[in-house]
């Protein structure tokens, strides 16, 4: 047996409260590691891996006692399984129950004045022939995000790849697919001397799915291909501790989970101790958004902390941190040229693999959603191309007809003629789908960016301003999700004010990701939107000649969908399955 490192311990004293209680909580003479970070989750371990034993060492100054708890999965409180007062080091066989063991945790108590915490892991004595070995490619897809991206190289460098006491110690390559054509000028003018682990690669300016996929490419082209990939966004932050436990929990995998996916969970950059996401399902209707699991979990409570462990079953893993066996792309092929979105759900809903979701495996992301008309260009055209590939049929013409009666209200109703004019060229992509249509990324991408709102200082708008607040928010919310006859009734009203003389004064409302609730914009010529980002405001204005259009629109789609719609679903499976080919990404990637 070879002892293996498979949970270190993470105090870091640089973190202030709450992040910091999402490691370590202290009170007057107690050090508390039940936390999400520290506490042992055995119940993933014992269900997914060959995990035989487990063992514990710790080293501190001074002397304390230690508390070790364990919650089995129908308990309601910790039972203690030991109690043990130490000085200096402990090292200690964990004697939890194999059958229904839950979360393991630990504190120390009656801490001596010269305590000092030094380090500690959770090891397990491994048999060879339950510990493969595997070597990781991480692959990063970034787009003029230098700071975001060297702050994560040297943090890689620091603690993995140069670190030799770390599983990944000469196991791990990153491949960097530069999409902007700026990092290797910008590592140059911060002097930082790069890791021969370390790739760049200068890509093509087609979208995340363009970058992902090249450095998938690159790692299959490898004479030492990696075990496994993963693929991470460049403006996620994370522990370096998070790859090396996905390392250690791939080495001890059962051979029937050996293609499951590792999912990292995604916490808010702008509030850290909430969790963002965990894994998520998308349900293949046309352009719904997928359902997040774990939404909200606030992570520095131990209630949260045991129910994020339940089994919410994922059926894709967003790439922000995705990790995969490289088997996956041998079999399966590579991503569709989606250019952003609904890349790694297709890719997930194809592959059809289990996903797994194990605390302390995570990054820190931006949440908040800025609101761009831009994304509904990509959002839709992919939305259904993946349901034509992956729903079997379950959609039919009139399901997309309704869809485009939804967003024709929405968007009219609140002005939203750009947005419309983007959902209209994505729908009809689709529906009038060719080889061509994915083919020329940088050509659509130049179009639909091209398509904005009129930006205005908020110093030179004077109408009165709106804050929306959260319960306000709860309430639209609540409104969009019925469907009832007085909602139907109010839409009516608000399509018939279209027709008439504006009566309400113009309107600015103060918050970047609004609900585009009509209410607000009915008997009004003029909505802004503020940006507190750039602090100006965008400019919604009624528009009787493109309203016109877009009852033109409407029904140019609605007779397409009728008559085209057997025949988009058929096409799109014809010339999408020919785009998941090596030949066709090298043409695409311009590499040939």
């Amino acid at each position: 047996m070879s002892k293996l490192v498979i949970h270190n311990i993470l105090y870091p004293q640089n973190k202030s409260l709450p992040t910091r209680d999402l490691y370590f909580k202290k009170s007057s003479n107690v050090l508390s590691f039940q936390t999400y970070f520290n506490s042992f989750p055995i119940v993933k371990w014992e269900k997914y891996t060959s995990l035989s034993n487990l063992h514990l060492q710790l080293e501190i100054k001074g002397s304390c006692e230690i508390v070790f708890s364990e919650e089995k999965k129908d308990s309601t409180k910790p039972e203690i399984l030991f109690k043990k007062t130490f000085t200096e080091k402990i090292d200690i066989e964990i004697p939890y129950s194999k059958e229904n063991s839950f979360i393991l945790s630990f504190e120390l108590g009656n801490l001596s004045e010269d305590f000092c915490f030094f380090s500690g892991s959770f090891y397990t004595l491994a048999e060879k022939e339950h510990s493969r070995a595997i070597n990781l490619g991480i692959g990063i897809c970034t787009y003029k995000r230098e700071k975001n991206l060297i702050y994560n190289i040297n943090n890689l460098q620091s603690h993995i790849l140069e670190n030799k006491d770390s599983i990944l110690y000469n196991n791990i390559k990153i491949y960097i697919a530069d999409n902007g054509n700026t990092i290797k000028k910008a590592i140059e003018t911060e002097n930082i001397k790069l890791n021969n682990r370390i790739h760049i690669y200068p890509n093509i300016n087609a979208g995340g799915a363009a970058g992902f996929t090249r450095c998938i490419i690159e790692f299959l082209k490898d004479i030492n291909k990696p075990s496994h990939i993963l693929l991470m966004d460049d403006d996620a932050s994370f522990e370096p501790e998070s790859i090396t436990r996905t390392a250690s929990f791939l080495k001890l995998l059962k051979p029937n989970h050996y293609n499951d996916f590792i999912s990292g969970a995604m916490l808010k950059e702008e509030n850290p101790i909430i969790q963002h996401e965990c894994g998520a399902n998308w349900n293949l209707s046309h352009c719904s958004f997928p359902s997040i699991l774990g939404k909200g979990f606030d992570l520095t409570d131990w209630t949260t902390v045991k129910d994020n462990l339940i089994e919410r079953k994922a059926n894709y893993s967003a790439w922000f941190f995705c990790c995969m066996p490289i088997g996956t792309f041998q079999k399966n092929g590579l991503p569709l040229p989606f250019f952003i979105h609904f890349d790694d759900i297709e890719y997930g809903l194809r592959c059809k693999e289990n996903v797994i979701s194990v605390n302390g495996i995570c990054v820190w992301h931006p949440t908040e959603n800025k609101y761009s008309p831009n994304m509904t260009f990509y959002d839709t055209r992919n939305s259904i191309a993946t349901s034509f590939l992956r729903d079997k049929n379950a959609n039919t013409r009139f399901n997309l007809i309704f869809l485009c009666l939804k967003r024709f209200i929405d968007t009219i109703t609140t002005y939203r003629y750009i947005e419309w004019e983007l959902f209209y060229k994505a729908v009809n992509d689709i529906i009038h789908i060719s080889r061509n249509t994915f083919n020329d990324p940088i050509k659509t991408h130049s179009l639909v960016i091209s398509k904005n709102y009129q930006s205005v200082p908020i110093s030179e708008i004077s109408c009165p301003q709106k804050e929306i607040s959260n319960k306000e928010r709860t309430k639209i919310a609540t409104y969009f999700k019925k469907r009832d006859f007085i909602q139907k009734i109010d839409a009516i009203i608000s399509l018939f004010l279209l027709s008439v003389p504006s009566f309400k004064k113009d309107l600015c409302i103060m918050n970047t990701t609004p609900p585009f609730f009509h209410p607000f914009f009915r008997g009004r010529k003029r909505v802004y939107i503020y940006n507190k980002t750039t602090k100006t405001a965008f400019l919604l204005e009624k528009n009787a000649a493109k309203t016109i259009v877009m009852f033109v629109h409407l029904f140019s789609l609605c007779f397409g969908i009728f008559f085209n719609y057997s025949k988009a679903r058929k096409n799109t499976n014809l010339y999408l399955q020919a785009t998941t080919s090596n030949n066709f990404w090298s043409k695409y990637l311009l590499l040939d």
